[in-house]
């Protein structure tokens, strides 16, 4: 069996006998490449690494989010342009609320948010009403962002966090 010598590649065994190959190439990250030294997916992983263009990264709990979910939607709008568009400082404190929110609620539908959601979701925050208004503040622009790409029915949430309505 030839040796093939590649320029960048660093192969060891790790603790489960498995061997692994990475791309090293000074000033970038280490990047993995699949299937065995030689062969066609690790050539052409090889090619694209070198040359700069890594194949697209699956996002972390992509598969574990559902379509239309709230959770889904933050996803989404922190990706948007809108988002990008914010000063930093209001990226930080929104990705901070959205978090939250995603955490809490974020295996819900957004379809289904209604207003006594909020208004209960607000209730909850009445101790402090500064974190209640910028709450409802990145939940108006999460339900336009939402229905904007139609995952939401109706309108986004309106009003002022004391007006609530029977619904």
């Amino acid at each position: 069996m030839a040796n093939i010598r590649l320029r960048f590649i660093k192969s060891y065994r790790d603790r489960h006998g498995k061997v692994r190959h990475y791309l090293r190439k000074p000033g970038c990250k280490p990047i993995a490449l699949p299937g065995l030294v030689g062969s066609d997916e690790f050539m052409r992983a090889y090619g694209e690494a070198l040359a700069g263009t890594s194949p697209p990264q699956t996002e972390i709990g992509a598969t574990r989010t559902h379509a239309g979910s709230i959770a889904s939607m933050v996803i989404g709008y922190l990706a948007s342009g809108a988002f990008h568009k914010l000063a930093p400082a209001s990226q930080q404190q929104y990705r901070r609320i959205l978090g939250r929110l995603r955490a809490e609620h974020g295996d819900r539908s957004i379809a289904t948010l209604q207003r006594k959601h909020v208004v209960l979701m607000l209730d909850a925050k009445a101790k402090t009403p500064v974190g209640a208004r910028d709450f409802l503040r990145c939940l108006r622009l999460l339900t336009q962002y939402a229905v904007q790409h139609r995952r939401a029915r109706g309108r986004s949430h309106r009003g002022r966090a004391g007006e609530a309505s029977q619904e």
